[in-house]
């Protein structure tokens, strides 16, 4: 008697369409590239008709320029990543994979963080859209075989083992130092690695050498953006009548409407073949059209939360943010996390304040305090200390408790380390 069962039951998987793609990637896409995205659609497609333009409100149609303080920090990131976003992008298209794996791919592209990586939210994120995991895996493996190497990684080892497998495949030392060692790595403790390895110190260090010509954050060794970056604001709070507003900047936008005249087209016509053309264009222009309109109306809800959580920073009462998360603002929205954290993406907020990023306005709390505003007290002490005697981490600590933001030293080292401010024993002139 066989063993073999066949068993047939229900099973529901749900296929992502390219329209799925289509919406998120649109949700993605600031100000500019939406704009210059809308145009090239209407070329290839007779059934959207452009309306004419009405006519522009004082300012709102200008780009600005960004200047490299706090304000634009979180969106210098996105800046340097626009030469390799468009660099990846091409590798992809020169593979000519079909178009499921061309398009995950590329939306892989936009997830890519400031250094390169590609989170492990982000893809459960995609397996939340029903992609199958064979699709997954394919798009995942593509991107990290583009250069530079050690793009699309999840971590800062599997980054490393990346590079490591591409540029000296044969050094099994050092992958075994990168996988089961780097926090002894980090530290430089060669010994306590060659214990726990087995292998002779001099075979470590030379390892270990090896491993320090690695690039850990891939994105870096792209040239950035010219300064200053200019920036189209796809948010404007404005003050009327006594009446704060978040207004989106859409007049920047091309606008469409279904052409009357291939519609009548179609439906008149006898040819097969045209009707064909006609009923998938007609499709994908009211698709456009709808994703278009899914994406503003999030993006205004955004903006209406962003001005509901910071009126007293618009309205000039304070320098200091409240504290917001994105989780926070997602569940104000009942929308998934992800979701507000890609419509924030990239994106940009006008206000008599100046330009800034959307990313600025969402910071946790710590002990009460926006981490945004312990960022600004903390450059501040550290932009008047004395040169010859710096402050520590510990000292620093201690004076932000004195006004009231009690903080951990190791927050305050995170934070210093995440606005590119060197330690006290770095900052020290003799």
């Amino acid at each position: 008697m066989s063993d073999i069962e066949l068993r047939l039951e229900p099973k529901q998987v749900l296929q992502v369409s390219p329209q799925m793609l289509l919406a998120t990637r649109m949700l993605l896409m600031p100000a500019q590239e939406l704009s210059d995205y809308l145009a090239r659609a209407a070329e290839e497609n007779p059934l959207l008709e452009r309306l004419e333009p009405c006519g522009f409100s004082s300012g709102c149609e200008r780009t600005y320029a960004v200047e490299p303080p706090h304000t634009a920090e979180v969106g210098r990131w996105d800046a340097s990543m626009t030469s390799l976003a468009a660099s990846l992008t091409e590798q992809i298209e020169r593979l000519r994979q079909d178009k499921a794996t061309t398009a995950l791919c590329t939306y892989m592209v936009q997830l890519l963080d400031e250094n390169g990586y590609l989170h492990p939210e982000d893809l459960a994120d995609i397996r939340q859209l029903g992609i199958e995991q064979t699709l997954i895996d394919r798009a995942l493996a593509i991107l990290q075989s583009l250069e530079p190497a050690g793009v699309g990684a999840r971590s800062t080892g599997e980054c490393l083992l990346l590079q490591l497998q591409r540029h000296y495949p044969r050094e099994r030392t050092a992958e075994q130092i990168i996988t089961h060692c780097l926090p002894l790595l980090a530290k430089k403790q060669y010994a306590a690695i060659a214990r726990q390895l087995g292998l002779p110190e001099s075979e470590v260090r030379r390892a270990c050498g090896l491993i320090q010509r690695l690039e850990p954050y891939p994105a870096g060794r792209e040239e950035p953006a010219p300064e200053p970056v200019y920036v189209l604001p796809d948010i404007t709070v404005e003050e009327t009548d006594g009446q704060w507003r978040a207004l989106l900047n859409d007049r920047y936008l091309p606008q469409f409407s279904i052409s009357r005249q291939y519609v009548a087209l179609l439906e008149r016509s006898d040819e097969e073949e045209v009707r064909r053309y006609l009923k998938q264009k007609l499709r994908q222009a009211q698709w456009m059209l709808s994703c278009l309109e899914k994406r503003q109306h999030t993006l205004q809800r955004c903006g209406d939360l962003i001005l509901h959580t910071q009126e007293r920073f618009f309205r000039g009462e304070t320098a200091h943010l409240s504290p917001m998360t994105l989780r926070e603002a997602a569940v104000h929205m009942q929308l998934h996390e992800s979701t507000v954290g890609r419509c924030v993406k990239g994106k940009y907020l006008q206000c008599r304040q100046g330009v800034f990023p959307l990313r600025y306005f969402f910071s946790g709390s710590v002990n009460g305090c926006s981490g945004q505003a312990l960022r600004m007290e903390l450059r501040a002490l550290i932009r008047t200390e004395n040169i010859h005697s710096p402050l520590s981490d510990q000292t620093i600590a201690r004076l932000l408790g004195e006004k009231g933001m009690p903080i951990a030293r190791r927050t305050v080292a995170k934070y210093r380390e995440e606005l590119g401010i060197p330690p006290a024993y770095r900052r020290k002139r003799t």
